[in-house]
């Protein structure tokens, strides 16, 4: 089971970008700065987390418009 979220700097979630069931491979997903409504989001630090399986990743995203 993979899951890839986007979080604001308050820890509130953005969006979800991937969730689901994936066979093993090589994947990549794009994120066009826009929040689950389809509203661009502001300039700013956000946070993706990555899950997959029992292992999570972070990483920090800067967004500059």
């Amino acid at each position: 089971r993979v899951r890839l979220e986007i979080f604001d700097v308050a820890g509130r979630s953005v969006r979800v970008l991937e969730d689901g069931e994936r066979v093993a491979g090589v994947y990549s997903t794009e994120w066009d700065g826009r929040d689950a409504a389809g509203t661009r989001v502001a300039s700013g630090v956000y946070f993706g987390r990555l899950a997959v399986g029992d292992r999570v990743a972070s990483l920090k995203l800067a967004v500059v418009r």
